[in-house]
């Protein structure tokens, strides 16, 4: 357990809770300050790991792709590319080959452990993947990749779809290269699962309260 709350945020009957000494208390609601959207927009924003199996227009990805565009970029350089995967099963068979990779790994094999064979323990059931690429000799492009990533993630919770960046996916670039046909000597700074949402969320899970020091 990595102490994400997510358990407490979708349990109906408030029957869990995670208790810590540096974090703020659960929110009652998912949607605090409905006065300030977009600050409610963050606050209320979360990775999901559970999604309904319906599939989504290529409209809606295409409007959080557009909305990241206007994302902050180093030099105004816009360098980033992005690649969609589409297809449930695609998708899904993508996520066994790394989940029956991953087993083999002594280090990482423990986390797989509770995981029945056929299940898909690194995608779970997305309709999608959006990678984010681009040449790593572009002007400050790592960092463009990931901003660019973060704006069209928030942007995608907004018009209604679920999502979630893989750290996993992306530690596996040789496998993500040749699902998303990545052009050669490009790097890959994101790869964000979209789907619809098999849950929802009641409430704000706790988190760590900011490390500040004012001078």
């Amino acid at each position: 357990c990595m102490a994400c709350g997510h358990c407490a945020a979708v349990c109906p009957n408030e029957a869990i809770a995670l208790s810590r000494d540096d974090a703020a208390p659960a929110v009652a609601t998912v949607f605090p300050a409905r006065d300030n959207p977009a600050y409610a927009s963050i606050l209320s924003h979360r990775s999901f790991r559970a999604y309904s199996g319906e599939s989504v227009s290529r409209d809606l990805i295409e409007r959080a792709i557009d909305a990241a565009r206007y994302a902050p970029s180093g030099k105004n350089a816009h360098g980033v590319e992005w690649t969609v995967v589409e297809g449930r099963d695609t998708v899904r068979e993508a996520g066994l080959s790394l989940t029956a990779r991953l087993r083999k790994v002594p280090e990482r094999a423990s986390r797989y452990t509770y995981v029945a064979e056929g299940e898909d323990a690194v995608f779970w059931g997305a309709s999608a993947l959006v990678v984010v690429h681009g040449d790593p000799a572009a002007s400050l492009i790592r960092d463009d990749g990931v901003i660019a990533a973060t704006v069209f993630d928030y942007a995608a919770q907004s018009l209604g779809l679920a999502t979630c960046m893989s750290g996993t996916a992306q530690n596996a670039p040789d496998l993500i290269r040749d699902l998303a046909g990545i052009p050669a000597g490009h790097d890959i700074y994101a790869v964000v699962m979209v789907g619809r949402p098999a849950e929802r969320f009641l409430r704000l899970p706790e988190r760590e309260r900011p490390r500040v020091a004012w001078r």
